[in-house]
């Protein structure tokens, strides 16, 4: 965890009003403050300190760790899985040969999870001509980013044919 101090006045001339306020990250999209806050008036005998903690939101632009996991499911079927940072939600969308996949055979989910988004597509009945290079693209209103991955079909048989 890393933060940094900072020291705020008041603009109050009746008031000597200093602000020390550390703020801290975590989970890379919340920041957590924390102030301590230090009065005294001069047309009073009231002093005070106050020490508060504050939440809040931080935005974030979407980007990915890195290019997305290929996974051979039992069924057949090609799960493609990566991870996005993003504040707000991303809208995602998936590409192949510069084509928005959106068709019955590739099935995309987003999943939230804490600060973090799982992407998932599922190609179903995948055959040769579905190699190549896809990508996988985030948008928000603070940015996109892009992630590409290839994918090479293996072909296998239930059955050994012996021939002679």
């Amino acid at each position: 965890m890393s933060g940094r101090w900072r020291l705020e006045r008041s603009v109050n001339p009746s008031v000597v009003e200093c602000c020390l306020i550390y703020s801290f990250f975590h989970f890379e999209q919340f920041r957590v403050t924390a102030a301590f806050v230090f009065r005294s008036m001069y047309f009073g005998f009231g002093r005070s300190a106050n020490v508060f903690f504050a939440l809040e939101t931080m935005v974030l632009a979407p980007f990915f760790d890195k290019a997305p996991s290929l996974l051979q499911k039992p069924d057949g079927s090609v799960l493609f899985e990566c991870m996005c940072n993003a504040n707000p939600e991303p809208s995602v969308k998936w590409f192949f040969k510069d084509k928005e996949l959106n068709d019955d055979r590739h099935v995309t989910k987003v999943k939230k999870m804490v600060g973090k988004y799982t992407c998932c597509m599922i190609m179903k009945n995948p055959t040769l001509a579905d190699q190549g290079i896809y990508k996988v693209v985030a948008t928000n209103s603070h940015g996109n980013h892009s992630v590409e991955q290839g994918y090479v079909h293996t072909c296998t048989s239930n059955e050994i044919f012996k021939t002679q």
